[in-house]
């Protein structure tokens, strides 16, 4: 007969008895952490960027209503002239909040975001528990450590502070990522699973938020290059292969983004003369009141990473031998989140990489210390050899609840609001249109309330009648005596096409970035469509075959040998 297996409390009682005061302290502050960031996710609505995110969530369960599974424009944005969905985030979140309103229709789109937020939450602890479970860490020691890496001061300020739920989703992929790489690099097999998660962990990263992706994927590449070694050196190259697999899997959103890039109003980013306040560095921002509250929790993160690099230095027992490798790797990871916080270093980032994608690049990489400050804490509940990981987690809760008690007692530091952008959504307006003026809306105001078309004037017996109106598609039937101009309630898109009974007219933009086409004599029916781009195409195109070439690896027959 099989033993039965040891029952939960029976392990959990195994666990805590072998805990110093200092670990069992660490433990209850991360359990008090995950349960009131829960509560506070249910009963506070987020802020930050939460309003839009909220907004788009509708959005995209209104075109899955319309039976659009995958939006390229989203009609209702900028005061209904509508904008490209590729202008702001990768897909995911919101293909989850609809998927999510599938089920429980009923939710409203605050409730939507909270929903969502602590799902991906759980989702994050589950995959980097998972994660901890393959190297072999024991499952308590390996749940402790995941409520660190789910519920860490810079967690909250994605979920609650700053409402980056992209960003705070995108944490799910980097545990997967680690998975498939140390199967590689360290386990040394060759097998599908390793290929099939680092693809597919680079896949999730670059359809959830792109700095993320960035972050995550010169981590990756660091993580590996540190292990390159002549008897590794195929196994990094395979490394390199997944993670190229896992980019072309994300063609579809990658590449119409890459190829419209230039229709954003960049110069709304420009930065060409560094100021105290402008730098999104935490080591320099600190001191000048700009976005206080994440510099704050950089800094202590980089403190934090620092006191680390001594734990993990090289170890010469030959039961830590094993080990080496990934401590090694472990410990760049840290000292290149350190180098891109110089201070200045991290201006000439911002200034000269492209600032659509890279929006408050250093401090964004302090996202690669929560796995690492993760596994160490992991390693350390389950062999009690060192305390420094217990130290920090037992610091981060306490500024954790610092930060709350600030936030919630109405305390701050520049106590001046940030504008509110409605559905502007970080100011990337296309550039055809004039810029929006978030106080008295002065440029969409006058034309918030024209009809879906409007004509220069008409003559007497002339008419124009819209027959019919869809997220893509106008249907309008017109009389006309003369050349007459109708300008279209969307903005101007290269993507729209017009036609007059079937022949293709030309289009063009107005003095506020509306589409517009000149219609001739005669009576005619004018169809407005927005047609896929030839990058979009393409993108599809490359993600389908890569998509096949995922499911070649995951269920052919024959396993590779290592």
């Amino acid at each position: 007969m099989t033993p039965k297996a040891t029952p939960p409390h029976v392990r959990f009682r195994s666990f805590w008895g072998q805990l110093s005061t200092i670990d069992r302290l660490a433990v209850v502050l991360l359990v008090l952490m995950a349960v009131v960031q829960t509560a506070v996710l249910v009963m506070v609505t987020p802020s930050g960027d939460n309003t839009n995110h909220a907004f788009r969530m509708e959005e995209w369960h209104r075109m899955w209503q319309h039976g659009i599974y995958y939006p390229r424009w989203l009609p209702s944005a900028f005061h209904g002239f509508g904008a490209p969905s590729l202008y702001f985030y990768p897909p995911l979140v919101y293909v989850i909040s609809s998927v999510v309103y599938g089920v429980l229709p009923s939710l409203s789109s605050q409730e939507m975001v909270r929903f969502v937020t602590i799902f991906t939450a759980l989702c994050s602890l589950a995959t980097f528990r998972f994660y901890l479970r393959s190297r072999s860490i024991g499952g308590w020691s390996a749940s402790i450590a995941a409520l660190l890496y789910a519920f860490a001061p810079y967690r909250y300020l994605d979920m609650q502070v700053r409402g980056a739920i992209a960003e705070h989703t995108a944490f799910i992929f980097l545990p997967i990522i680690l998975f498939g790489a140390d199967r590689l690099l360290i386990d040394g097999k060759k097998d599908r699973a390793a290929v099939l998660a680092i693809a597919l962990g680079c896949f999730g990263l670059l359809v959830t938020n792109i700095p993320a992706s960035v972050v995550g994927l010169l981590g990756l590449a660091v993580y590996a290059a540190v292990q390159y070694r002549a008897e590794t050196s195929s196994r990094v190259w395979i490394v390199a292969a997944s993670a190229g697999l896992g980019t072309l899997l994300a063609a579809f959103s990658l590449l119409p983004a890459l190829m419209f890039g230039g229709d954003i109003r960049h110069e709304l980013f420009q930065q060409s003369v560094y100021r105290f306040g402008e730098s999104n560095t935490p080591l320099l921002d600190i001191f000048a009141h700009k976005n206080i509250t994440i510099d704050v929790v950089g800094v202590l993160t980089i403190l934090g990473a620092l006191l680390l690099l001594p734990a993990l230095r090289e170890r010469r027992s030959a039961e830590a031998a094993s080990q080496r490798a990934p401590d090694r790797a472990l410990r760049w990871t840290i000292l290149t989140v350190l180098f891109v916080q110089i201070p200045y270093l991290s201006i000439l980032l911002f200034k000269y990489l492209p600032l659509g994608v890279i929006v408050q690049f250093p401090w964004r990489f302090d996202m690669l210390l929560m796995p690492v400050v993760g596994v160490l804490l992991a390693r350390q509940l389950d062999t009690q050899r060192a305390r420094m990981a217990s130290l920090i987690a037992i610091a981060w809760t306490c500024l954790l609840f610092a930060i709350m008690t600030a936030r919630f007692s109405g305390f701050a530091i520049n106590p001046h609001p940030r504008a509110t952008w409605g559905d502007s959504w970080e100011y990337m307006v296309p550039k055809w249109a004039l810029p929006q003026d978030t106080t008295t809306d002065k440029t969409l105001n006058p034309y918030r309330v024209l009809p879906e078309i409007s004509v220069d004037r008409l003559g007497t017996l002339e008419t124009a009648q819209l027959l019919g109106s869809g997220p893509y598609e106008d249907s309008i039937d017109v009389h006309f005596d003369r050349q007459h101009i109708i300008s279209f309630h969307r903005y101007y898109w290269p993507q729209w096409r017009v036609t007059s009974n079937g022949q293709s007219v030309g289009t063009s933009v107005d003095t506020v970035g509306r589409l517009i086409a000149s219609i001739g004599p005669g009576r005619q029916r004018i169809r407005l469509q927005l047609i896929p781009s030839p990058a979009e195409w393409a993108g599809w195109l490359i993600s389908v075959a890569a998509l096949g070439a995922v499911c070649w690896v995951g269920f052919r027959r024959k396993e590779r040998k290592s």
